[in-house]
């Protein structure tokens, strides 16, 4: 339950939210997606308070003194906003704050004369984040150097596989903030799990910081259901079965068994709204577990998903780019022709004070997503935060989120991934969803 009155709450959060940066970074396509990787952020950006906020200081004027907790709420860092904008992860993550899944945990150890707090955590059964704050009780600032947790981690009577990433972000002279995301897969969880966090280093210090953390999906659960569909379809002579499909507010898990560990697999909805890989998963005894974001908030709940399955083409041609470009002068719609004769029409573009919005039409699904590109008039290249996000049902619209874009000089560059020759059609499993 928010402890503002709701008008206090999003204004304070909208705050909150302009104060972290944007951080271009370059999208992953389809082609080259995989599983994250663990790895660890040396970014260090510095959070700066605008002097004299004029919103901020009529809302805590307004409210300060109703709520002791303005205090707090204005001190909350959005941590997984601050993941989304550093990291590029799955348009699902969003939710979280979005919808308040997360559990408060405010679990504090110090050692070295360095106090990390685990402030809260969530968890769906799928994924699990973890986010903490870090304080250096008695350095004087903080560089880049002492940024960084290093751990070992486990759940307490249980031995899924778990892949693990995380950012961290400076946040004052002597503290940073970050999130720890971990995907799981191959085991059955507990009822109440307690993830295990051993984290023998922060920064260039090494100590002893150990935390046991307390997972619960109640938040979640109320908005996640699983199916048992029990399909049965083959691809050339490989068969597989899709054996469960679970849908929590920040992704969707199908699992597949197979006797080919090679086939590839795509997800889409009822409308043909393509449901990315979100990273993680993985394959056990024939047991494969699939990542991708959940459904669109605009068709949260989808007759039915469409499983589309690939197996490998030995010999197969090769793809060329290319690029079609637009420059933006204020006159909207600009058309840019896509794969297949199809295109791409911006409708709209929206440049806010800490992002820019572009709105865009595709003529069919296969030009739902196109890497769609800003450049500046100093030629420099912004990739989007994140995935297209479907914004009507009966025609194929969506909205892309970028950095911060001056509009003068602006031009769009599309590159199309264009085949040498035809692929392969993909098999399409249909799996009902009864809600």
């Amino acid at each position: 339950m928010n402890p503002l009155p709701n008008e206090a709450y999003q204004a304070v959060q909208e705050r909150l939210s302009k104060l972290s940066p944007s951080v271009p970074f370059e999208q992953i396509w389809d082609r080259h997606r995989q599983a994250k990787r663990p790895r660890r952020s040396r970014t260090a950006i510095r959070f700066a308070v605008p002097a004299l906020a004029l919103s901020l200081v009529v809302v805590l004027l307004a409210w300060g003194s109703l709520s002791p907790a303005v205090g707090a709420a204005f001190n909350r860092i959005p941590f997984i906003e601050m993941l989304i904008k550093k990291g590029g992860y799955n348009n699902g993550l969003g939710e979280i704050e979005r919808l308040h899944l997360s559990e408060p945990v405010e679990k504090v150890v110090t050692d070295r004369n360095i106090q990390l707090t685990v402030v809260e955590a969530f968890y769906d059964g799928v994924q699990i984040a973890v986010s903490y704050r870090v304080d250096y009780l008695k350095e004087d600032a903080i560089t880049e150097q002492d940024v960084g947790v290093y751990y070992h981690m486990g759940i307490q009577g249980a031995e899924p596989t778990m892949m693990a990433t995380h950012e961290n972000t400076i946040t004052g002279d002597r503290t940073f903030v970050g999130t720890i995301l971990i995907s799981l897969t191959g085991a059955e969880m507990p009822d109440r799990p307690v993830l295990q966090l051993d984290i023998n280093r922060i920064g260039k210090t090494s100590g002893n910081w150990n935390v046991a953390v307390p997972l619960s999906a109640k938040r979640s659960a109320p908005n996640t259901k699983t199916f048992h569909p029990g399909i049965e379809a083959s691809v050339g002579d490989h068969r597989f079965r899709v054996e469960k499909v679970t849908i929590t507010p920040v992704t969707t898990l199908v699992v597949v068994r197979s006797d080919d560990n090679e086939l590839a697999y795509r997800l889409e909805d009822d409308l043909e709204t393509r449901l990315y890989d979100a990273g993680g998963g993985g394959a056990i005894s024939g047991e494969k577990e699939l990542h991708f974001d959940p459904p669109a908030e605009i068709n949260a709940r989808p007759r039915y998903l469409t499983l589309l399955v690939t197996g490998n083409r030995s010999g197969g041609g090769e793809n060329h780019t290319e690029n079609r470009t637009a420059a933006y002068n204020g006159q909207i719609p600009l058309e840019l022709a896509g794969n297949g004769g199809g295109s791409v029409v911006i409708r709209d573009v929206a440049f806010l004070a800490d992002r820019t919005e572009v709105e865009y039409d595709a003529s069919d699904a296969a030009n739902q997503r196109p890497m769609l590109y800003l450049v500046d008039a100093t030629g420099k290249t912004y990739s989007p935060i994140g995935n297209p996000v479907r914004t009507a049902t009966d025609r194929f619209s969506f909205r892309l989120t970028y950095p911060k874009v001056e509009s003068e000089g602006l031009q769009f560059t599309m590159t199309l991934d264009v085949p040498d020759e035809a692929p392969l059609e993909p098999k399409r499993v249909k799996i009902p969803l009864s809600w």
